[in-house]
């Protein structure tokens, strides 16, 4: 009999909101710049940002910002909560098994995994402590999708680190490109008919990768050619591993 983990739904506290959008507003060297994201769904933040002198008046000026809006807006706050943690008991299961078959993997039943309801339009993950984000302001579905993507990856890189257990796991983030891996390969896996007879849903990975060409090929075209001739998820997991190590310049510069 299969196990899968259970996840529980929580509001991210203020705390940590200062922490998760000061980091996307800098990003790091040769990480992805989404700071517009943020600053677009919150002009009249980007406003009061403008005026902010240190690093110490910033992180005020949001906390203010956000602890505003989470009282504003409390009743619609758990009114998400009560739902998306509804629609997801209806499909829990049956992704939890898709996912499953398709990597070929378990995640252990003692495990829990945490879904944080947040105000950043941008939903990181964290592979060891099996978290994520999820915007507030997502629709259902949206939510739902992002729940399945951010999932995915808890699959994925238990798989990957049976595979290559002797790469440090500080390479699953940004910018490494075991990180570029798992996000490109979103779009092959999650499309896949096991994902979407449980979930219909059209799966994209970052616009970054979306135009990125090798000889002339499309990277996702041919990241989908080898998910379909794939032995196992093993197989389709180490060939395109190599093929990105192969290639990686070309992906970098044109991502």
């Amino acid at each position: 009999m299969r196990s899968y983990p259970k996840v529980k739904f929580q509001l991210l506290p203020i705390k940590n909101m200062v922490k998760t959008i000061s980091l996307f507003l800098h990003p790091e060297k040769n990480v992805f710049d989404w700071s517009d994201v943020i600053l677009k769904c919150y002009p009249d933040l980007a406003r009061k940002i403008k005026s902010s002198q240190t690093e110490k008046s910033e992180k005020k000026i949001i906390y203010d910002f956000f602890s505003d809006l989470r009282k504003k807006r409390k009743n619609k706050i758990d009114k998400t909560l009560k739902n998306l943690k509804s629609s997801w008991g209806k499909i829990e299961k049956d992704i939890f098994g898709a996912l499953s078959d398709i990597t070929e993997t378990n995640l252990s039943r003692n495990s829990s995994i945490s879904a944080f309801l947040s105000f950043n339009p941008i939903c990181p993950r964290h592979i060891e402590t099996k978290e994520f984000l999820i915007y507030i302001f997502f629709n259902k579905k949206e939510m739902l999708a992002t729940m399945i993507h951010e999932i995915f990856h808890f699959y994925f890189f238990k798989k990957f680190s049976e595979i290559f257990p002797k790469v440090d796991k500080k390479k699953y983030d940004a910018p490494y490109l075991e990180w570029c891996l798992s996000e490109i390969i979103v779009e092959a896996v999650l499309n896949d008919k096991k994902v979407q007879k449980v979930f219909k849903y059209n799966f994209k990975t970052y616009k970054e990768f979306q135009k990125a060409r090798i000889e002339g090929e499309l990277l996702l075209l041919k990241i989908d050619s080898l998910y379909k001739k794939r032995i196992n998820f093993e197989d389709f997991t180490g060939k395109t591993y190599r093929f990105l190590k192969d290639n990686e310049k070309i992906i970098r510069a044109r991502s």
